[in-house]
């Protein structure tokens, strides 16, 4: 019987981390990178106009993410009915198929 070699734990949970973690650490790289390249990177000028740029965006993933969370649409005909009428792009329903995790199949169902 052969012995398979193992890969010790520390080594294993850095690689996950490392994976899990990759765009955060990216985007540390960059804001050192450009704070050495810049002198404006770091100033409450530079700050308040990245503010500015994503107010609209945070706002709007906002107000998604607590109706995806709070189960503001829950059936299927509602989330038809609003992309249908152009009042939507994107439906979530997080809540719903969390608590009944067939939902998609009988909301699949239910609209033919």
């Amino acid at each position: 019987m052969e012995k398979t070699k193992t890969k010790p734990m520390d080594t294993l949970n850095l690689k996950h981390n490392l994976i899990k973690f990759q765009s955060i650490i990216a985007l540390l790289f960059m804001c050192i990178a450009l704070s050495f390249l810049s002198d404006r990177f770091l100033s409450a000028d530079n700050a308040w106009n990245v503010m500015r740029q994503i107010s609209v965006n945070m706002i709007i993933s906002v107000g998604m993410t607590l109706v995806i969370l709070t189960g503001g649409i829950t059936e299927a005909y509602a989330a038809d009915k609003l992309i249908e009428e152009e009042k939507a792009d994107l439906i979530g329903v997080g809540r719903a198929i969390y608590k009944d995790s067939d939902w998609a199949k009988k909301a699949i169902e239910s609209l033919k």
